[in-house]
């Protein structure tokens, strides 16, 4: 590692707080991770980070020399570098260095401070982590790091490549709802995330920082600024949203969040807690909270358990006053309970950890009942009509599905995901747009303030939309907020780890596209292209294994290649001035490979003759090009033979 040179040490008094807030481990060139300054710990004067740690299974990046940052810094460290440096420009710093980058199917990055602690971590595995990579999980879990072991990394599965992991919201409840996969990543730069941002007056309305060590330039600071005003305690707090059956796994991913209405304020000896006899009550003592702000409680810190069944949610001030007690009779799971416009709680799919709640509404009748005492629906409410208070988008007839995964590798929950295209020119903006999953479907997944850029593309999760694929008689919908039906998909069988995708065909009258199956998995990129045309084989060299295709109604000519094997047995079954209908694929260089084909009339001096022990071949489905072979292709039954 080499020495990096910066300026002298600044008075501090604790290392800042830093976050691990992007990391592209699948990147083809060159893999990084970008590191964020929450908080320099000393009123923004910048901190020492002499003793930075980066680590996997060792340290293996270190700031070995006096190193100042300042609150809202960018740290990237680039892998694979020739050299070992360093840049300095306005807010991004960026280290490059020659280790050869990071494990893409299961590893983790840890950062330590200046005395050896870990004070965050990010992890990501595939379905077969070894003994010590859990091990390694386990570690970071111990210490707070992560909510759990390896059940609750990041699938590396559904991470693309040159795609990236980043943080949603500069929050860190240690779960990997923190993140998200990204298709265009932001090195260096704020994060943008195609779900809905914290609305809060500053860019980091994070989980306050407890500043409960002494800062010993405190009285100089007030010396200086003698009309700087202290922060008041907090008198009017309330509970905003809690998530007490969060996707998969419970334990330290539940989250209770709180709002400050007011000014900003310091919350110091305020209790939360469940229902009376149950989780030991967790003591808030000098939180800062913006005003009109949250402060999110994660299970994690406070451990305050809450149940699936039958449970409550009570805070307490600082003089042991019951505020606010929130009940609830059974929990919808990943779905969070939180405060509407009318002060009522109800479930919604739109989980906004540090954000203003957002709802599909109920509209009530008059004569309707009111919601129950434990502000659980009425039985009658669930036939009340539904309005939406998102926000209407843009229409268009350029937005498809494109790309569908219903039957992963192992197990589906987690690893499902269908791909939307933009096949426009313009960015457009699918607010109230939904999926289905048929009509009379009962779930629907609304896109809300969700711009998808022109010829780009959104891939969504099975945990992202709340729906379950099928993988026998699944239909899959795209409609517009107008309810129109833009695009459909049905499908009879998911075959494991094939995506039914939406293939491109050019022919001779234009183009088409068609589903197909395949186990080329196409995740936020683009997809096969197919290129169908009749004509007559006017060209055949069997020891090149190449022809000429002279198509219909011109003289063009398509030179071409077989999918062949040994001696090219398929020359045998293609003869001159044969007219035929061919499917091709085309490589990177532009040469045309042989997919599938049909003879739809012999030539005519066989026809003529006696034709009697000529055999034709017709490939029942699109086998990957020149990988199996003619005969690997017949073992696998994906040819007919049909004699004349």
């Amino acid at each position: 590692m080499a020495d990096f040179i910066s300026t002298p040490d600044p008075i501090i008094q604790i290392f800042p707080n830093i976050i691990i807030n992007e990391v592209s481990f699948k990147d083809s060139a060159q893999d990084w991770m970008e590191l964020y300054i929450k908080d320099d710990m000393n009123a923004g004067r910048g901190a020492n980070i002499k003793g930075l740690k980066i680590n996997d299974d060792t340290d293996f990046f270190i700031i070995k020399d006096n190193f100042t940052i300042h609150t809202g810094d960018y740290i990237v460290v680039n892998f694979k570098s020739e050299t070992e440096n360093f840049t300095d420009v306005g807010s991004l710093i960026t280290f490059n260095i020659k280790r050869t980058g990071l494990t893409a199917t299961t590893d983790q990055v840890v950062i330590k401070n200046s005395v050896n602690e870990i004070i965050d971590a990010v992890c990501w595995t595939n379905s077969t982590p070894t003994e010590s990579e859990i091990s390694d999980f386990e570690e970071i879990a111990e210490v707070n790091q992560w909510s759990q072991g390896v059940s609750s990394c990041f699938s590396s599965d559904a991470v693309s490549n040159n795609s990236s992991i980043s943080r949603k919201y500069l929050i860190d409840t240690n779960t990997k709802t923190d993140w998200e996969v990204v298709l265009s990543p932001t090195k260096g730069k704020i994060n943008i995330i195609t779900v809905q941002q914290p609305q809060t007056a500053t860019p980091d309305p994070a989980i306050s920082v407890n500043n409960s060590v002494e800062n010993e330039d405190d009285d100089e600071t007030s010396e200086t600024n003698p009309e700087e005003e202290s922060i008041n305690t907090c008198e009017t707090i309330y509970i905003s949203e809690f998530l007490p059956n969060p996707d998969g796994t419970d334990t330290g991913n539940e989250w209770i969040e709180l709002y400050n209405p007011d000014d900003q304020c310091i919350m110091d000896g305020w209790i939360i807690d469940d229902l009376e006899g149950g989780s030991k009550p967790f003591y808030i003592y000098n939180k800062e909270v913006l005003s009109n702000g949250f402060l999110l409680l994660p299970s994690w810190e406070t451990k305050v358990s809450l149940n699936n069944s039958e449970d409550s949610v009570r805070l307490f001030n600082n003089s042991n006053k019951l505020i606010e007690k929130i009940d609830y009779k059974s929990a919808k799971e990943n779905q969070s309970y939180a405060k509407n416009s009318e002060n009522k709680f109800e479930w919604t799919l739109y989980i906004t950890p540090l954000s203003k709640n957002l709802f599909v509404n109920t509209q009530k009748d008059e004569d309707e009942e009111e919601e129950d005492e434990d502000n659980e629906p009425s039985s009658k409410s669930s036939k009340s009509t539904t309005k939406t208070i998102i926000a209407n988008g843009d229409l268009s007839e350029n937005i498809y599905i494109n790309e569908i995964l219903a039957n992963p590798k192992g197990t589906d929950k987690g690893g499902e995901w269908i791909e939307i295209y933009n096949n426009s020119d313009e960015d457009i903006n699918l607010g109230g747009w939904y999926l289905d999953l048929g009509e009379g479907s009962t779930k629907k997944y609304i896109f809300d303030k969700t711009t998808i850029k022109a010829h780009e593309y959104i891939v969504l999760t099975d945990s992202d939309m709340g729906l379950a694929l099928k993988n026998t008689d699944g239909e899959i919908r795209l409609l517009d907020y107008e309810d129109k039906l833009t695009d459909s998909a049905d499908y009879e069988s998911a075959a494991e780890n094939s995506s039914y995708t939406k293939i491109k065909i050019i022919s001779q009258s234009g183009e088409e596209y068609e589903w197909k199956w395949t186990t080329n998995l196409t995740k936020g990129q683009e997809n096969q292209t197919l290129y169908k045309y009749k004509g007559k084989i006017s060209l055949l060299d069997e020891k090149s294994g190449s022809f000429e295709l002279t198509l219909s109604e011109n003289t063009e000519k398509i030179t071409a290649k077989f999918i062949q094997a040994g001696d090219n047995p398929l020359t045998q079954e293609l003869k001159m001035g044969a007219d035929t209908e061919m499917v091709f694929s085309k490589t990177d260089s532009g040469e045309f490979i042989l997919e599938d084909f049909q003879i739809i009339q012999e030539p005519q001096e066989e026809a003529d003759g006696n034709g009697s022990g000529i055999v034709y071949i017709v490939l029942s489905s699109l086998p990957p090009a020149g990988v199996l072979g003619y005969f690997g292709i017949k073992k696998l039954g994906l040819i007919k033979f049909i004699a004349s």
